[in-house]
């Protein structure tokens, strides 16, 4: 297994080179998963707030068409191809509009009517395309692995059933990294962030000083446990390095394609400098990370010229995930492998 993985590692690499000359769907054609893969059916449901009773029409309308979601798909699939899972979307029968205000704002109800939706379908992948809460097309997507029975969440995880994949309804907000759509697929899946927590530890805004958003870290790791390594341990897998996240490399001013290796100092105690920021007195200590900028469950929205990849373990994750608690849809040939 290991050995296939790192074969389409560097073949996808190559492929990347090839896509200079050629366009994006040729390059889909060239890379098919082998033989007894994961073949995963969606079901999309663009999203318009519910007609209004004037016949004006519906407010929040969708912007993407069949077409784009389904060449978004194809370069899904280019990442997933070392996981051997396939994701088939067919724009005339997997395409569903939907009017419904609750879905299309993320009102509250959305998650139990999404649920309820999804239930419908049990052996495809429901995803949502909705407008947001806000004034403007939302950005966001999200989903989150099923919980585990006897397995709890990661340190500062909560369980959560939802059973569906909420995206943006513009392609735009669809495409704005090459990883975007492939890291919300991941959560349905069953894979956590390779840092802790759903938002991301920061070290705080991007406009604080590398003192104060240094310390911020090294506080943040004394409170849970004192050791680096498994306080920005987000997803539990050994092979996923820890990851304190982009805005530390951004307050450094340091562009992690260039330098991996991050190192943050601070102390343990002492009292505040207010002038400098940080901490004046107690005991000096660092930390020093080499998080993976090209993992699909980072932030880091990946360094050109790779494209975004898993983990042997991540990948593992999601093949237990899809032979247990999202085996609703296997066809009954794969749920009867080992």
């Amino acid at each position: 297994m290991n050995t296939y993985i790192r074969f389409v590692s560097v073949t996808l690499g190559a492929l990347l080179m090839i896509g200079l000359m050629m366009d994006s769907a040729s390059i889909s054609q060239i890379i098919r998963v082998r033989p007894g893969s994961y073949r995963l059916r969606l079901h999309v449901i663009p999203l318009t707030n519910a007609s209004n009773a004037n016949g004006r029409p519906a407010k929040n309308q969708y912007s993407v068409t069949p077409q784009e979601f389904a060449n978004l798909i194809k370069q899904v699939n280019l990442v997933y191809a070392g996981a051997n899972i396939e994701f088939v979307f067919d724009p005339k029968s997997d395409w569903v509009p939907m009017a419904n205000t609750t879905l299309n704002t993320d009102a509250p109800g959305m998650l139990e009517l999404g649920n309820k939706i999804a239930a419908e379908f049990p052996t495809k992948i429901v995803c949502f395309l909705r407008w947001g809460s806000g004034e403007e097309p939302t950005g966001n997507g999200n989903a989150y692995p099923p919980p585990r029975p006897g397995i709890p969440a990661p340190l500062g995880i909560g369980d959560s059933v939802q059973n569906y994949v909420a995206l943006p309804n513009n392609i735009g907000g669809l495409s704005q990294n090459s990883g975007f759509v492939s890291h919300e697929f991941g959560h349905y899946l069953g894979l956590y962030h390779t840092f802790p927590g759903w938002d991301g530890f920061y070290g705080g805004s991007r406009e604080q000083t590398i003192a104060n958003a240094d310390q911020s870290l090294i506080t943040y790791i004394l409170a849970h446990g004192g050791n680096g390594n498994n306080a920005l341990d987000g997803d539990g897998l050994s092979d996923t390095p820890s990851d304190p996240g982009p805005v530390i490399y951004d307050v450094h001013k340091q562009n992690i394609c260039n330098d991996q290796q991050i190192t943050v100092q601070g102390n343990i105690g002492g009292k505040p400098n207010i002038e400098g920021g940080g901490f004046i007195g107690g005991k000096s200590v660092s930390f020093t990370f080499s998080p993976d900028p090209n993992n699909v469950m980072g932030y880091f929205g990946v360094c050109p010229p790779s494209i975004p990849h898993f983990s042997a373990e991540q990948i593992k994750r999601m093949a237990d995930t899809l032979h247990t608690s999202r085996s609703g849809l296997l066809p009954k040939s794969l749920l009867a492998e080992p």
